[in-house]
Order: C-alpha cells, then structure tokens, then sequence
C-alpha cells in the first residue's frame, strides 16, 4: 500500500470512529479548530496563520475551511474531504453556517472544540443558526486520537529511534564542562544530521 493510500485509510478510520462518536452523543456535526485537530482529521499542515482554518464534520461529509490562499497546499495535502474556500473580505462563518444549513431538519446540536473556538466565532454560530446548540466536544477527538493507528504507531517508532540515536550521539560528545545550551545544540545537530 503507498503512504498517500495508507494515509488515506488512516483518516477515513479516524473520521468513521469520530462519526461514530456524534452518533453516541446526538451530535450533528464537529466543528474542529484547533491546529492538531485539523491535522489529524485531514492531513493537511495547518500552519496555523490568523485567518479561520478548520474541519467541519458532519454524519455525511466532512469540510476542510480554507482561505483562498491555502487551496493549493489543501488539493496536494489533504485526503478525503470536501474543499470549502473562502477569500479575503469574505466571511468564513458565513461558509460555515451554509455548510451546516442541509444538515438537519431541525435544530443543529453542533459539537465545537471549547478550547479553541473564539468567543466572537462561537457568538456567530449561535446567531446565525438559530435554535442550535453548540456543545463542549473537543474530548471527542482527543478520545478518537487515544486509539493509535498502524502508521502513527510507526511514526512514533521512528520518532523515539531517532532521538535514543540523537541521545547516544550527543553524550558520547559531551566533556566534563559541557553546558545544557551545548548540549542541546549537539543534540540538535544530530537529530539534524539523522533527517529529524
């Protein structure tokens, strides 16, 4: 299987077991904002700029919120979600509450990640979707991100083999003397050195 597959399957389990989740809570959908949260659930690197960036969830789809000046980096990075775009001076909670506009019949139950939605987004969504409720559901994904999947059990392999070799390399050249700053810096450059 080739990574762009694989990574494909990992985010379309994690979003099957999210979805699982709004199920179990009577959730209509999952609003996510935060950085890792978007990350996890689409593969795309977030770098985390200033203007909205998010994954909205619902039980049918599943929606990467982008500025305009993101689409490109979005279309080669991340898999199995619907593109929502949105340009400068265009108000992307607007695009959010379209998108959340065909999802119910009645009142939406929105499930947010409390921690990372701005009071002045959450204001908007309540004024815009009226009768809605927003809910306190960013344990969700922290709880879907618990079950490790095949490739992160690997990248964590990786990850931890390389900092014991970066480790070795630093001691073996530290000296009586050695300051933390040195040392830091030799175990930097080894990690370097190792393609970390």
């Amino acid at each position: 299987m080739t990574t762009r597959t694989a990574q494909a399957a990992a985010l379309a389990d994690r979003l099957t077991r999210l979805r699982a989740r709004l199920e179990q809570e009577g959730l209509d959908a999952m609003f996510a904002t935060s950085r890792p949260a978007v990350i996890y659930l689409t593969g795309f690197p977030d770098e985390g700029f200033e203007r909205l960036i998010a994954t909205l969830v619902t039980r049918e789809a599943t929606y990467l919120i982008i500025p305009s000046l993101e689409r490109e980096t979005a279309e080669e990075d991340a898999l199995g979600v619907e593109l929502a775009v949105w340009a400068d001076g265009e108000d992307a909670i607007a695009l959010v509450v379209s998108l959340l506009s065909g999802v119910s019949s009645g009142p939406i139950r929105l499930g947010a990640e409390e921690h990372s939605l701005s009071l002045a987004q959450a204001d908007r969504l309540k004024r815009d979707l009226p009768g809605q409720e927003l809910a306190h559901a960013g344990g969700l994904i922290a709880d879907t991100r618990l079950r490790k999947d095949e490739a992160e059990v690997d990248h964590m392999r990786a990850a931890a083999g390389l900092l014991a070799a970066g480790l070795e390399a630093a001691y073996e050249n530290a000296s009586a003397g050695t300051s933390e700053v040195e040392l830091q810096g030799l175990l930097e450059l080894e990690l370097k050195r190792l393609g970390g």
